[in-house]
Protein backbone atom coordinates (compact mmCIF):
# COMPACT_ATOMS: atom_id res chain seq x y z
CA UNK A 1 0.00 0.00 0.00
CA UNK A 2 1.16 3.54 -0.72
CA UNK A 3 2.53 5.48 2.24
CA UNK A 4 0.70 8.83 2.40
CA UNK A 5 2.67 10.46 5.23
CA UNK A 6 5.65 11.64 3.11
CA UNK A 7 3.24 13.09 0.55
CA UNK A 8 1.33 14.98 3.24
CA UNK A 9 4.57 16.26 4.75
CA UNK A 10 5.86 17.55 1.39
CA UNK A 11 2.51 19.17 0.67
CA UNK A 12 2.49 20.97 4.03
CA UNK A 13 6.08 22.13 3.51
CA UNK A 14 5.26 23.45 0.05
CA UNK A 15 2.20 25.28 1.34
CA UNK A 16 4.23 26.82 4.17
CA UNK A 17 6.82 28.10 1.68
CA UNK A 18 4.08 29.52 -0.59
CA UNK A 19 2.36 31.15 2.40
CA UNK A 20 5.67 32.72 3.51
CA UNK A 21 6.12 34.17 0.02
CA UNK A 22 2.54 35.47 0.02
CA UNK A 23 1.46 33.25 -2.86
CA UNK A 24 -1.01 31.02 -1.08
CA UNK A 25 -4.48 32.47 -1.07
CA UNK A 26 -7.89 31.02 -0.49
CA UNK A 27 -10.84 31.07 -2.81
CA UNK A 28 -11.77 34.52 -4.12
CA UNK A 29 -15.06 35.91 -2.76
CA UNK A 30 -18.00 35.96 -5.17
CA UNK A 31 -19.04 39.43 -4.04
CA UNK A 32 -16.82 42.49 -3.74
CA UNK A 33 -16.64 44.45 -0.48
CA UNK A 34 -18.79 47.17 -2.06
CA UNK A 35 -21.45 44.64 -3.08
CA UNK A 36 -21.48 43.09 0.42
CA UNK A 37 -21.88 46.54 2.00
CA UNK A 38 -24.78 47.33 -0.33
CA UNK A 39 -26.46 43.99 0.40
CA UNK A 40 -26.19 44.60 4.14
CA UNK A 41 -27.60 48.11 3.73
CA UNK A 42 -30.54 46.82 1.68
CA UNK A 43 -31.26 44.10 4.24
CA UNK A 44 -30.96 46.52 7.18
CA UNK A 45 -33.68 48.78 5.76
CA UNK A 46 -36.18 45.96 6.23
CA UNK A 47 -37.66 46.61 2.79
CA UNK A 48 -35.93 43.62 1.19
CA UNK A 49 -35.83 39.96 2.10
CA UNK A 50 -32.76 37.87 1.33
CA UNK A 51 -34.65 36.36 -1.61
CA UNK A 52 -35.46 39.84 -2.97
CA UNK A 53 -31.83 40.87 -2.67
CA UNK A 54 -30.67 37.71 -4.44
CA UNK A 55 -33.06 38.41 -7.31
CA UNK A 56 -31.89 42.02 -7.60
CA UNK A 57 -28.18 41.22 -7.43
CA UNK A 58 -28.28 38.06 -9.57
CA UNK A 59 -25.83 35.90 -7.64
CA UNK A 60 -27.07 32.70 -6.07
CA UNK A 61 -28.85 33.10 -2.74
CA UNK A 62 -25.95 31.50 -0.87
CA UNK A 63 -23.43 34.38 -1.26
CA UNK A 64 -26.20 36.92 -0.58
CA UNK A 65 -27.22 34.98 2.51
CA UNK A 66 -23.60 34.81 3.68
CA UNK A 67 -23.21 38.57 3.29
CA UNK A 68 -26.00 39.33 5.77
CA UNK A 69 -25.30 39.35 9.49
CA UNK A 70 -26.30 36.03 11.07
CA UNK A 71 -28.67 37.63 13.56
CA UNK A 72 -30.79 39.22 10.85
CA UNK A 73 -32.01 36.01 9.19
Amino acid sequence: MFDVDPLRMRTREGMAVARAKGRLRGRAPKLSAKQRTELRRMHATGEYTITDIAEVRHPSAAPSDAATPRGLR
